[in-house]
């Protein structure tokens, strides 16, 4: 048999449903077929595996079974709802048709049967929750709804929910776009837009829901992580000569590690170092010298510090706490404040290096906290995600302060 033959054969082979439609098209008018639902097709009709039809049953009872459709599998679902309520259907067509009129979809003939909920309780849902939520933690609820609750008009609820679930829309396009006065209709698409972008964590698509509207612009260019546009706004050419003028400063112990730990960013190994000098041998001096030379290849370099004194001593420098939100207290399962879909989040992942001065100040539940985030943000098992880090200092220093703590209790921290 030929390729044209095979598919030509089994083109004509109906399956059980297909089968159904003939057996009501075939029979005479009156016929009890045409009163059958197609579940209890098996109580009158028998399928013959061979001939692949529907016969009149002889003897014997049997219990019909249709597949299971999940209310999320969108128009097989409502083909199985509409199969358990419509008699006689000879053709797809007859089943979303309802007194004369043939709806577009099985979705809108299921809503005319009356067989789908009015969404009344997630109208009531949303009703309350603008009054006491700010339009991002709408965005969510929204959401929510849309994958857990199968609305049936999730349309109606967005016509109606729109304003409030992009309240705070307005604000954020006039700050990081760049617009003036952003009209409506562009504050609503980006709002479908971080939809959109709230349903791809769950594997879907606004696309999946055909009648809800789609977001036309193309905000993934027009908006850019504006914490990742200033890490890229420096001076290439200045960065490379202040670079080649502390590089020639350097004595061997700090050119060796500066060979060393530059190697290991551009090689992306993901290495940790620690580098151990009293104060005044140059850690300070190697740690800009690396921010130098980093920056003018458009690399990502965070400085951080114990304390803000020595923050203020790195280029671009920060506290530990503040750049990567630290909880206080922090114990030995704590992790950061930072959510997955925030800027900063892309800002961590987005780092080649990042330099940690007056380590041996910080508690270890910080660095655990700090590498648990790294490796949840960037989904990796590697050591703070497989992230270059340098940390620094002198354990002769200033150590973690333990209240009444003895020095088992300082060590161990």
């Amino acid at each position: 048999m030929d390729l044209h033959a095979a598919v030509q054969h089994f083109s004509e082979r109906h399956t059980t449903l297909t089968g159904w439609f003939k057996a009501n098209s075939d029979a005479p008018e009156g016929d009890r077929v045409l009163n059958t639902l197609y579940q209890d097709f098996p109580s009158t009709m028998v399928w013959n595996r061979d001939k692949h039809l529907w016969t009149k049953r002889q003897k014997g009872f049997a219990i019909g079974r249709m597949y299971y459709a999940h209310p999320s599998s969108g128009e097989c679902f409502y083909v199985r709802l509409l199969l358990t309520v419509v008699r006689g259907a000879k053709s797809f067509e007859d089943l979303h048709t309802f007194e004369g009129t043939v709806y577009p979809t099985f979705k809108a003939a299921c809503i005319a049967h009356g067989l789908l909920e009015d969404d009344a309780e997630w109208h009531q849902c949303l009703q309350e929750a603008k009054d006491m939520a700010m339009g991002f933690q709408l965005r969510h609820l929204f959401v929510t709804i849309l994958q857990d609750c199968v609305p049936s008009k999730p349309e109606v609820l967005w016509a109606q929910f729109k304003e409030h679930i992009c309240d705070d829309l307005k604000h954020y396009l006039q700050v990081n776009a760049r617009m003036v006065e952003p009209t409506s209709e562009q504050i609503e698409d980006y709002g479908l837009y971080l939809i959109d972008k709230l349903l791809a964590y769950s594997g879907k698509e606004l696309k999946d829901w055909p009648e809800m509207p789609q977001s036309v612009i193309n905000w993934g260019q027009l908006l850019t992580n504006h914490l990742i546009q200033e890490e890229h706004h420096y001076d290439l050419a200045e960065q490379a000569e202040l670079a080649e003028e502390c590089i020639a400063k350097l004595n061997p112990d700090q050119l060796t590690a500066f060979e060393r730990i530059s190697s290991a960013v551009l090689l992306k190994t993901g290495e940790i170092f620690f580098l151990h000098g009293p104060g005044g041998t140059g850690k300070t001096y190697l740690y800009n010298t690396l921010c130098y030379h980093l920056r003018s290849q458009q690399k990502i370099v965070l400085c951080v510090a114990s304390s803000g004194i020595a923050a203020l001593l790195l280029q671009r420098g920060r506290t530990a706490h503040s750049c990567f939100k630290i909880p206080i207290p922090c114990h030995e399962l704590s992790v950061c404040n930072i959510k997955k879909t925030s800027y900063l989040a892309d800002l961590m992942c987005s780092a080649d290096l990042v330099i940690w001065d007056e380590a041996p100040m910080q508690h270890r539940h910080n660095f655990e906290a700090v590498d648990r985030t790294f490796r949840d943000l960037c989904d990796s098992d590697r050591p703070f995600g497989g992230h270059t880090f340098v940390f620094g200092g002198d354990f002769q220093q200033i150590l973690p302060v333990i209240i009444s703590g003895g020095r088992a209790q300082v060590v161990g921290a």
